[in-house]
């Protein structure tokens, strides 16, 4: 770390310690980013880093939508199920005594 002084492009003159080279002399010029406002600041991340976040949010995008789409699914097949059962035990309730001979309450001998 180095006391350094420094332009922005608006010709304003700032002072601060910023990272050098170890091998850097007093009044050596050393690169330097800087911020909107003139103030150091540390490198924009290179395109390997780019490259990582994309693929990172670009995945974490894509398992949350296909787990709320597997969520939705899932309930809507267990309604459509439930639905089904229901039809079927009521349907049943129908069938079911003429299909095993027994009577339905309230019902006599020779009712059919």
């Amino acid at each position: 770390m180095a006391r350094a002084t420094w332009r922005d492009p608006a010709r304003r003159v700032h002072t601060g310690t910023v990272p050098v080279p170890a091998a850097t002399r007093r009044g050596d010029a050393v690169s330097l980013w800087t911020d909107d406002h003139g103030n150091a600041a540390t490198a924009p991340p290179g395109t390997p880093d780019i490259a990582l976040n994309a693929i990172g949010f670009g995945t974490g995008a894509f398992v949350g939508i296909a787990l709320a789409a597997g969520g939705v699914l899932y309930a809507r097949l267990r309604l459509v199920n439930a639905r089904s059962a229901q039809e079927w035990e009521r349907e049943w309730e129908c069938v079911e005594p003429a299909w095993s001979g027994r009577l339905r309450p309230g019902q006599g001998a020779g009712d059919d």
